[in-house]
């Protein structure tokens, strides 16, 4: 057997054993205004306090930018599939490359794959998590998944919670179905569990997990669990049962494991569905439980500020809503519905029996918001956003009507009188616009030929497989002269065709003209090649 940390007996000593850092010497450093404003804000894009960031950077650490609920999420679902990735291209790498085409009807198609799969693992191995991700599953395989939690190379026993010590992993999973035989009745009518082990992998990030004893890790294993515990799904699952689950008082272990490819090390827990009374475990909604419990200890442990991320989160969602009743001719629920889905939000309006809408909500990834939180002073609320809108557009007409009235004044003014000349500036629209995840385009461009673009694209006459937002983008960048870029979009949406030397604005062309060719360049059915 590996190393073994005491479970129960042990863990009151390692909680009155944590470390008390005291930081009592100052290092001080002067800067200039611009300097300061600068840290301040890199430390604000990192989730930490001024002090924190100077600190790490200081002692050779390199605090990154914290990465947004969305790019989070996305995250967490390609650890599902790394797991699964792993495992199939070692299974294909095991086979003889004579016996493959036993299996397998194009070999080179397998191969190919192979190489592609490593490129992919590889990259994840790559990329910096700022928090602690945690997946949870139940599953049919536990004496498979225990083996590998014990036996696998430079793994080591962080606890063994209700087990003896020193036994083989077959031996705590003979112990795991012992308890289950024995209240068989009385949970399942006498069958046994189909999934009858619960499967937990924690990872925090490398940067907050850098240094840490086995008794961090034992630390962090018994929080986990006790916050996972807690946590009442009753509501979402309509079922008493998720009101909580008790692996404290069930029989798991706990083993550390260090990534082969990155060295980054990891928790892995495999549980009882049946804890020491009798009582399953709840499975329902698991995984999310795992996830809630990972973001609770986050906050807890100042891994995250969740609250910062959902205030800009309302602000961004805010902004939205603010330029769509803007660009609205007249208000229309239907049309404000519309325009927030092409941006990528989920809408839930609640409408009353006798028609119109006494509520709604926006949903951003995983996180929803109550349109009461949005906006300044309710102003974004069924009962305001009409007025919202009116007054928006009181705005634009006020100003239109400013600028009619200052040329008819002009105009009919015959008095010789020199004075300076002011031309109005027209409203600038500005993009970012992102041809892969290495290269960002700053786009800026007046309102009106913004408009001629949106209007003009289309995907009637555009390539099959091309989407409008793309078309968009390339006629955005031929606008602001990026052809590289705009050929590059073209290219991975499927555009090529004619040929785009000598393609630019002309010297006599004006930015509306301008804005038309670039929309009509971008929609034909061949796109863009170079």
């Amino acid at each position: 057997m590996k190393k073994k940390i005491d479970n129960n007996t042990n863990e009151e000593n390692s909680k009155n054993a944590k470390k008390i850092i005291r930081r009592n010497l100052r290092l001080e450093a002067r800067v200039t205004e611009k300097e300061y404003f600068q840290a301040t804000e890199l430390a604000k894009t990192c989730g930490l306090s001024i002090s924190d960031y100077i600190r790490r950077t200081a002692l050779g650490q390199h605090p990154r930018q914290r990465l947004s609920e969305r790019e989070i999420e996305a995250l967490c679902s390609l650890a599902d599939a790394r797991g699964d990735l792993i495992r199939i291209a070692a299974a294909v790498k095991s086979i003889q490359a004579d016996k493959r085409a036993m299996y397998f009807s194009d070999t080179r198609f397998v191969e190919q794959w192979m190489i592609a799969a490593t490129q992919l693992i590889n990259r994840w191995n790559q990329i910096y998590l700022p928090i602690m991700i945690a997946k949870a599953s139940t599953i049919s395989h536990g004496a498979n998944a225990i083996r590998y939690s014990v036996n696998k190379e430079k793994a080591d026993i962080v606890k063994a919670n209700l087990l003896p010590d020193n036994i083989s992993p077959e031996a705590m999973y003979g112990r795991m179905m012992l308890v289950q035989k024995k209240y068989a009745e009385k949970i399942n009518k006498g069958r046994p569990l189909g999934r009858n082990v619960i499967r937990i992998e924690i990872s925090p990030s490398e940067e907050e997990s850098r240094g840490w004893t086995m008794d961090d890790w034992l630390r962090l294993s018994n929080e986990f669990i006790r916050v996972f515990d807690s946590i009442d799904l009753s509501g979402k699952t309509k079922r008493a049962s998720s009101q909580h689950t008790n692996l404290k008082n069930s029989q798991y272990i706990v083993a550390l494991h260090r990534d082969s490819q990155s060295g980054i090390l990891h928790l892995h827990i495999d549980a009882n569905r049946v804890d020491m009374d009798g009582k399953i475990n709840d499975s329902h909604k698991i995984g999310e439980r795992a996830i809630m419990a990972a973001n609770i200890i986050n906050e807890k442990r100042g891994w995250i500020q969740s609250e910062e991320i959902g205030i800009h989160h309302r602000q961004e969602i805010s902004n939205i809503c603010i330029e769509i009743l803007r660009s609205m001719e007249k208000f229309s629920w239907q049309q404000y519905e519309t325009e927030l889905k092409k941006r990528g939000y989920k809408v839930h309006l609640q409408e009353k029996d006798g028609g119109g809408v006494y509520g709604y909500s926006i949903k951003r990834g995983n996180s929803t918001y109550k349109s009461s939180v949005l906006g300044i002073g309710r102003n974004l609320t069924p009962s305001k956003i009409e007025t919202t809108w009116a007054k928006l557009h009181s705005q634009k007409r006020k100003f239109e009507s400013k600028e009619s009235t200052s040329r008819q004044a002009r105009t009919t003014d015959r008095t010789p009188v020199i004075q300076p000349s002011t031309i109005s500036q027209p409203v600038m629209k500005h993009y970012d616009i992102m041809t892969d995840e290495y290269h960002k385009f700053h786009v800026e461009i007046p309102e009106a030929a913004d408009n001629i673009i949106r209007q003009d694209c289309s995907l009637e006459d555009a390539h099959p497989f091309a989407k409008i937002e793309e078309i968009q983008h390339t006629a955005l960048l031929l606008f602001a002269g990026y052809l590289n870029a705009a050929t590059s979009i073209a290219a991975s949406s499927g555009g090529g065709g004619s040929d785009t030397g000598g393609w630019g604005r002309d010297k006599d062309e004006d930015e509306l003209e301008w804005a038309r060719r670039c929309a009509r360049m971008c929609k034909r059915k061949k796109g863009l090649h170079r």
